[in-house]
């Protein structure tokens, strides 16, 4: 739940500046600044658990592999 929360406060960050009475420029800038800010985080938390699923996969294999030969 909380490995959610940043997520989700980015989400509601960006879609707070994409309503249209806040779409302006400043509102622009604002999603910018955001984006720029949180771009690095958020990819790094979008990629840890994609980067740990293909861990565990290889290894599985790996596994598998090794009481196939067995």
């Amino acid at each position: 739940w909380i490995l959610f929360l940043p997520h989700s406060v980015y989400i509601y960050l960006i879609t707070s500046c994409f309503v249209p009475p806040h779409f302006t420029s400043s509102g622009f800038h604002f999603l910018s600044a955001v984006v720029e800010v949180h771009a690095l985080p958020l990819l790094v938390y979008l990629m840890v658990p994609s980067t740990t699923l293909i861990f565990t996969a290889l290894s599985n294999l790996r596994q598998n592999a090794f009481l196939y030969f067995l």
